[in-house]
């Protein structure tokens, strides 16, 4: 079920640092510039560039005039989403529920919206749109993403040959081909669980220094606490490789904490390297407060991200 309007309404994008040279908005500056919407029309000053006198007024009214425009100051948002088969169940619902929220909150103060989305075998890019085709074409994109390998028998069959293959998905090379897709005076949002392969922390701090960067992690709860019942078979739905395991077993479950304990901390570690907010959502968080949630974390202190 989508995020309620009333709810977006509460709720407004922020950027917290200065984007090509001055903080942006999402909306039109009432600064005046030299963007392409007119402001005002009035007598020139000496010195300022000709180019400006509007020569039709000045034949009517009798002395130079000038045409003042409203400063452009456009920012475009990106939605980056890790769409593979690690992000499944509740923590996939809730990502794509997340990622189309904020695009709608974006969408709605006028900024174009594009999207990288990365499903495990490809990495896509939807370049920048308005409105409800920007809505529009993240809704199908995120509806052809495939799911978990586990869904088919073919899907078996692939997950084999990744195993294989050992491939998994390339967090790194989501975020380079964010970096490449931005351009100046752009926001980016980017949702994964942070369980892939690459340098991605060298990846996000790249990305950071081109836009500014917020970082929604999804983690799976039922994966991170595993019922303490004996025998267990595991499976990882990237690359279909399946373990048995013994969930009662004290030593593999303190293994299993201590592992996400190091993860977490890597994880913390690499967004203080790259100056990027990483906030972290469990998958049985309700969608309206986990927005909410967001808007929260991000508003005090320094501003910026979603907010209240």
């Amino acid at each position: 079920m989508p995020i309620p309007d009333s709810v977006l309404r509460r709720l407004e994008w922020r950027t917290t640092r200065p984007l090509d040279g001055r903080i942006q908005g999402a909306r039109r500056a009432a600064a005046r510039g030299s963007g392409l919407d007119l402001a005002e029309l009035r007598p020139y000053r000496e010195g300022e560039d000709a180019r400006r006198i509007d020569w039709n007024a000045t034949a009517r009214i009798g002395e130079p005039y000038a045409r003042v425009f409203h400063e452009d100051r456009a920012v475009t948002a990106w939605i980056v989403a890790d769409v593979s088969p690690s992000v499944r169940g509740a923590g996939r619902a809730l990502l794509i529920e997340l990622a189309v929220a904020i695009a709608r909150l974006l969408a709605r103060g006028g900024d174009p919206v594009g999207a990288v989305l990365a499903d495990g075998s490809r990495v896509r890019v939807l370049p920048p749109a308005r409105g409800t085709l920007a809505l529009r074409r993240l809704d199908d994109a995120l509806a052809e993403a495939p799911r978990d390998a586990k869904v088919t028998a073919a899907g078996r069959r692939r997950a084999r040959r990744r195993r294989v293959a050992g491939a998994q998905t390339d967090l790194e090379g989501m975020m380079d081909a964010a970096s490449a897709a931005i351009g100046r005076r752009s926001v980016v949002v980017v949702l994964t669980d942070l369980l892939g392969t690459g340098d991605w922390p060298a990846a996000l701090a790249r990305l950071s220094t081109r836009a500014e960067t917020t970082v929604v992690r999804v983690v799976d709860r039922t994966e991170r606490e595993l019922p303490a019942v004996g025998a267990l078979l595991v499976e990882d739905a990237e690359t279909g490789e399946q373990l048995l395991v013994d969930g009662a077993d004290p030593g593999f479950r303190a293994g299993l904490h201590e592992a996400h304990v190091q993860h977490d901390a890597e994880v913390l570690a690499a967004g203080r390297r790259a100056a990027v907010a990483v906030h972290t959502v469990g998958s049985d968080t309700d969608p309206v407060r986990a927005l909410v949630q967001l808007a929260a974390s991000t508003a005090p202190r320094r501003g910026g991200g979603l907010r209240g």
